[in-house]
């Protein structure tokens, strides 16, 4: 266990020069069933085959979306918290990477957000949907909006006696507003449209 700990992990930056260290080879991800399962929710945008981008015959990792990283033929479990990757083989903590998205790019750095930063790509161009439901309004067409983009605030949709109040990602109790300003897509999301009767001044 420890010499493929030390094979992956042994340098400065913990994940990021491994992989390339053991991917030197057109090999194809084979993986094994090692470890211990991850519980937890790993964001869509990892999930996929990552090649390296200054040599792109080469895959350097896959991760799925039952919490696995496969390096050659060696399978990790993954916990993602924020932008932190967190890797375990036989329950032991191994290393971490700090990862961003830009389209179908991942940009990796060490745990610690510093150091030698290396760009990944994915043949898979990522997207997120995101979907108005505009309660009995007229209709309002989805967006497609790329990882961390912004959705654009979509044309004002009319209800008979009504005036919109707003965007919300829970129907019903409306209490998480969209600001489309300022809060990015990270998966396909539904907003909701709050409606109230208007106020009128004497």
């Amino acid at each position: 266990m420890k010499s493929k700990q030390g094979a992956f992990f042994g340098f400065t930056v913990l994940v990021i020069m491994a992989i390339f260290a053991v991917t030197a080879c057109d090999e194809d991800i084979k993986g094994n069933s090692d470890g211990n399962s991850n519980n937890g929710s790993i964001p869509s945008v990892l999930v996929s085959k990552w090649y390296s981008k200054a040599s792109t015959s080469h895959m350097a990792f896959e991760i799925t979306s039952a919490g696995k990283l496969f390096v050659a033929d060696t399978s990790y479990d993954v916990s993602v918290s924020g932008s932190t990757v967190e890797l375990t083989f036989g329950g032991t903590s191994v290393g971490t990477f700090v990862y961003a998205i830009s389209g179908n790019e991942m940009l990796m750095l060490n745990g610690t957000g510093a150091g030698v930063a290396i760009v990944l790509f994915s043949p898979v161009v990522k997207s997120f949907t995101v979907t108005f439901d505009s309660n009995g309004g007229t209709a309002v067409p989805p967006q497609t909006v790329a990882p961390s983009g912004n959705a654009t605030e979509p044309p004002i949709p009319t209800l008979e006696g009504m005036v919109l109040n707003g965007w919300y990602t829970d129907n019903n109790t409306f209490q998480n507003r969209w600001d489309f300003a300022i809060n990015t897509v990270s998966s396909n999301i539904t907003l909701y449209a709050r409606w109230s009767e208007p106020i009128y001044g004497w």
